[in-house]
């Protein structure tokens, strides 16, 4: 199905959501008094199925297992690492707490849908897996769904969704579902856009405990990017939503760049270190250009440097207020950003303006090294161009980082425009990228980056090489006369 699609009526997005949708729980088992019997609420019950399987391996001898079920669901055991001699697990997980709830009833509702009434409903039926979809209709509106089925865990279960739960009793099971209608959602919101880009889908004033996964601790670099550029104006032709795809700033490196240059300027009562004045001498000009994680700037390699990690044992401080990871830095670098706006400013603290000082200082001693880095500043450029805008991708892989199928084999990138992952355009990041107006499905434009499931017996793996590494889009036309009007193609049919 398409996750990422368009019909004559309305257009689709996704990104990854990640509610937790699955829970271990350790059953109630007495191997030598119950053998093949488990206990639910003082009752012993054989297994709901216990049958042999035989697991064929290729180049090697078949594997004879046992597959069990019991009522939370299948029993895992073997797969669970740290368990304790005599113990059983059982895996609860959507889908399959309810098998004939099937996703393919929601999406074909989504694509026979004539409004976003009816487009909702079909989401409802998309049950696993879990992701944000934004949507637009031909008519005009747009809409968010946090979409997926989200379990409502036991109200005696205060750790649910992060350690193993007790199997031995209805008490611990999940209690429900989260309607749909509960979950986050939008349609026609007030700002007249919605965005998505892995951030925290909603406010700390929603009072449903959903285990949200990706971005759940707020903004993450790219939808804070995405809504400084939707924030920034207040309304947008089709070219000015694509222009969004193509934008190259970081803002975690602009704005740690900005705070250096407000101590360095303005909070000159702090003393910046040597390193992180020689650093500010190349990013001042790098930050007055705009910047752009591109090759435009020869002090991009400078600011490649700049430290994105943000860690409570390193700054258990400023993680303790702000949070970490990248949630974490967003949060920090916006507010200080917006503080030093003031008039009259508010300065850094010691500990906000220490890390300032250390990420500079570091970023400088790192690309200066000419064993790891790359030396002195004449060489910056050139050194950015080879080493972080052309890559070596493997072949035959997948987006979940598994090794490769055919280990050593890669494709060459010529220059890309940018790689780094902080961005929107984030050309090392991408995975599918489509731009459609509703209502006119065959105007639709997409491109596919090569290499996660290229392998060498493929002719077509390099067809989108030039496009992507360019960052041009190929017509994808919806109907069968768009197609046709591409221009010859050839059908061929393979046997098995």
């Amino acid at each position: 199905n398409l996750l990422v699609g368009s019909t004559a009526q309305h257009a689709w997005g996704a990104t990854a959501l990640g509610i937790d949708q699955a829970d271990l729980f350790r059953l109630s088992v007495d191997s030598s008094g119950h053998p093949g019997e488990y206990q639910l609420d003082g009752v012993w019950y054989p297994w709901d199925v216990e049958e042999a399987e035989t697991i064929l391996v290729a180049g090697g001898d078949p594997v004879l297992t046992t597959y069990r079920e019991c009522y939370f669901g299948p029993v895992v055991t073997e797969i669970v690492t740290d368990v304790y001699p005599r113990e059983e697990y059982a895996a609860k997980l959507v889908p399959l707490d309810d098998p004939a709830a099937d996703a393919l009833a929601g999406f074909v509702s989504m694509y026979r849908a004539v409004d976003l009434g009816a487009f909702a409903a079909g989401l409802a039926g998309v049950r696993w897996p879990s992701f944000n979809s934004v949507f637009a209709s031909a008519e005009g509106s747009v809409g968010y769904w946090a979409n997926g089925a989200s379990p409502l865990r036991s109200t005696a279960s205060p750790l649910g969704g992060r350690i193993a739960q007790e199997g031995g009793s209805l008490l611990y099971d999940w209690l429900d579902i989260v309607p749909h209608d509960l979950m986050p959602w939008v349609i026609a919101p007030a700002d007249g856009y919605v965005l998505s880009a892995n951030h925290m889908p909603v406010g700390e004033w929603y009072p449903i405990p959903v285990a949200f996964g990706n971005g759940s601790l707020g903004d993450s670099s790219r939808s804070r990017r995405v809504r400084e550029l939707l924030a920034a104006q207040s309304s947008f032709t089709p070219g000015d939503v694509l222009a969004v795809h193509h934008d190259t700033v970081q803002p975690a490196r602009r704005d740690l760049a900005e705070l250096g240059l407000f101590l360095r300027d303005v909070q000159t009562s702090w003393p910046l270190s040597n390193a992180a004045q020689s650093a500010l001498a190349h990013l001042e000009a790098w930050w007055d250009s705009g910047a752009e994680m591109t090759a435009e700037h020869y002090a991009v390699a400078l600011a490649w440097f700049l430290n994105m990690q943000f860690r409570q044992e390193q700054w258990p401080t400023l993680v303790e207020e702000f949070g970490g990871g990248d949630a974490g830095l967003q949060y920090f670098l916006k507010t200080k950003i917006a503080q030093i706006h003031e008039r009259p400013a508010i300065a850094l603290d010691a500990d906000e303006a220490t890390y300032v000082d250390w990420n500079l200082a570091q970023a400088w001693t790192a690309v200066t090294n000419p064993q790891t880095g790359a030396g002195a500043p004449s060489n910056w450029a050139a050194w950015f161009e080879t080493s972080v805008l052309t890559l070596q991708l493997p072949k035959w892989t997948s987006l979940e980082g598994f090794p490769s199928l055919e280990p050593g084999t890669t494709i060459t990138t010529g220059p890309l425009t940018c790689t780094d992952s902080g961005t929107i355009l984030s050309q090392h990041g991408q995975t599918y990228s489509q731009d459609v107006q509703p209502g006119s499905t065959d105007s639709a434009l997409s491109i596919l980056p090569l290499g996660i499931s290229e392998h060498d017996g493929d002719l077509h793996q390099l067809d989108q090489q030039a496009l992507w590494e360019t960052e041009a889009f190929h017509g994808s036309p919806m109907t069968y006369g768009g197609t046709l009007a591409l221009g010859p193609w050839t059908l061929q049919f393979l046997e098995y």
